[in-house]
């Protein structure tokens, strides 16, 4: 599990638990991502494993919030290329692809 802007899990879970991703709190938590510093577009990005080896993801920006309930894990080639694009910080991405590998 990696975290940037959170101190755990915890205040990840209390964040989320009564928002549209809700859903994630039923899967293992890998990364989380919360932008303190106020730069890029991405304010928010959770990702989790479920036990089915499915993929959820949250996301959300300047211009829109998205969920991803059941992703497989080849979705992630096309969702890096986004977090990319939306200028995501470069340790968060290089962590996400580390997470990937490992799986």
């Amino acid at each position: 599990m990696e975290l940037f802007g959170w101190t755990n899990s915890e205040e990840v879970a209390n964040e989320v638990w009564c928002s549209i991703h809700s859903s994630l709190l039923k899967g293992e938590l890998l990364l989380g991502y919360k932008n303190t510093s106020g730069d890029g577009d991405i304010q928010q990005l959770i990702i989790v494993r479920f036990e089915n080896n499915l993929f959820g993801i949250g996301l959300i920006t300047n211009g829109f919030t998205e969920l991803l309930p059941d992703m497989p894990k080849e979705y992630f080639n096309i969702f890096i290329e986004e977090l990319k694009s939306q200028k995501l910080k470069k340790e968060v991405l290089e962590s996400l692809k580390n997470i990937i590998e490992k799986l």
